[in-house]
């Protein structure tokens, strides 16, 4: 016979993942009952976060945006994929300066650019987000949420799951309409980021943990945690 057919084996876990925070003006909001901004929860947890994927042994890119208008999307790439997570990585992020808008669907058409190129077997972008898409040179909001939600079904057709936490959100409609029913999450307080979102990303990377019989594993920290994943 003159067809070929081609297998693809896994061999172990086969994830890239793509962190992508929005840093628009909202974020620095104050956290309510503290004096911590949005913007330094979602800086701090992102740090944790980087540092748990980095243990799991993952291929993942971190990066950050915000927009002025549709021809000046600001879009950073913190950490590319397959680079070695370093201090300067993390220090580029605790260097960031909030602003702007939140055009989140040409964000998204970025961050899915790259993810698509990757080798491996599933890719997942994760997006943590404060609030619903917006800019100064839209008057019709419902032109940003569509714009969103068709990026993200693209991606969807490209093999790619995308997920939303919706940091000190007070609605969920955008957040269903746009990633659809079960494809978001929502953390009332920014202050619950850094306990909530490693363990999001390790349900959403589907780990299963090793022996849980011991009641002293609620005790350690979320990098002790992923220590002890596998699939």
């Amino acid at each position: 016979s003159n067809n070929i057919y081609k297998k693809t084996n896994r061999k172990g876990r086969d994830l890239a993942a793509s962190i992508l925070v929005d840093i628009s003006e909202s974020t620095k909001d104050i956290v309510k009952d503290t004096k911590k901004t949005i913007f330094s929860s979602l800086i701090n947890s992102t740090s944790i976060l980087c540092k748990a994927i980095n243990m799991a042994g993952d291929n993942f890119e971190l990066s950050t945006f915000c927009s002025n208008k549709r021809d000046d999307v600001r879009y950073w790439k913190i950490k590319e994929f397959n680079e070695e997570l370093e201090n300067l990585h993390l220090e580029r992020l605790e260097g960031m300066k909030p602003g702007y808008s939140t055009r989140l669907g040409a964000a998204i058409r970025q961050a899915g650019m790259d993810l698509i190129k990757q080798p491996n077997y599933r890719k997942l972008l994760l997006i943590l987000s404060d609030g619903e898409p917006s800019d100064i040179d839209v008057e019709d909001q419902d032109y940003l949420l569509e714009d969103a939600k068709y990026a993200v079904r693209r991606l969807a057709y490209n093999g790619v799951d995308v997920f939303c936490v919706g940091v000190e959100s007070e609605s969920n409609k955008y957040l269903a309409k746009i990633f659809g029913n079960k494809n978001y999450f929502i953390i009332k307080s920014a202050s619950e980021l850094p306990e909530k979102l490693p363990s999001i990303y390790l349900s959403l990377s589907k780990w299963k943990i090793v022996n849980i019989l011991n009641s002293q594993i609620l005790h350690l920290n979320f990098l002790d945690l992923f220590s002890l994943c596998f699939l």
